[in-house]
């Protein structure tokens, strides 16, 4: 299995099947297995490479739970919480965005 991350996508070190595989990942979700391609964990491209990583990633995207599956997960209070904390941090920083266009 070869593991590529994002910031080594403009490396000429990966070959042009790589670099397809990669591409057909970014249009995939967190998570999701693509079939004789891989599986991508965040920043992070799993590329199978035999039958066996094949296998490997493909159980692997059916337990993996997304994000929105996890919250679904938490009961009710948890979630109302997350998305507060969540408002506060777009809250600031769009405070720090508009000082930011004020001042420079």
């Amino acid at each position: 299995m070869k593991v590529i991350h994002a910031d080594d996508m403009d490396e000429t070190k990966l070959t042009k099947q790589e670099k397809e595989k990669v591409s057909i990942l970014k249009l995939a979700n967190v998570g999701q297995y693509v079939e004789g391609v891989g599986i991508r964990d965040g920043s992070f491209y799993l590329i199978a490479q035999d039958e066996d990583d094949q296998m490997y990633l493909a159980y692997l995207g059916k337990v993996s739970p997304t994000l929105e599956m996890q919250e679904k997960l938490l009961d009710r209070e948890t979630q109302i919480k997350l998305r507060l904390i969540r408002t506060e941090v777009d809250m600031m920083k769009w405070q720090k965005l508009s000082q930011l266009k004020k001042n420079g």
